[in-house]
């Protein structure tokens, strides 16, 4: 297992504020934002609330944000 992985965290519009309702794994750091843009559009507010990027480090057990996207619901 690599020591660094990486995060997609998905928060659905109608699901827990805290908890997230997706999580996705990646090992590869540039695959990781390509799904992360991937959920970078306009549909994606009537669905969801936050998407986060996250790096996770196995060896020390931390974790950093890397990016953030808190999505407005349209009306």
């Amino acid at each position: 297992m690599p020591s660094i992985t990486y995060f997609i965290r998905i928060f659905s519009r109608k699901g827990s504020a805290i908890f997230p309702t997706e999580v996705h794994e990646h090992i590869d750091l540039g695959q990781a934002w390509e799904f992360f843009r991937g959920y970078a559009t306009h549909d994606s507010a009537d669905l969801y609330s936050r998407i986060e990027l996250v790096e996770r480090d196995w060896a020390d057990l931390s974790e950093r944000v890397l990016a953030r996207l808190d999505l407005v619901e349209r009306f």
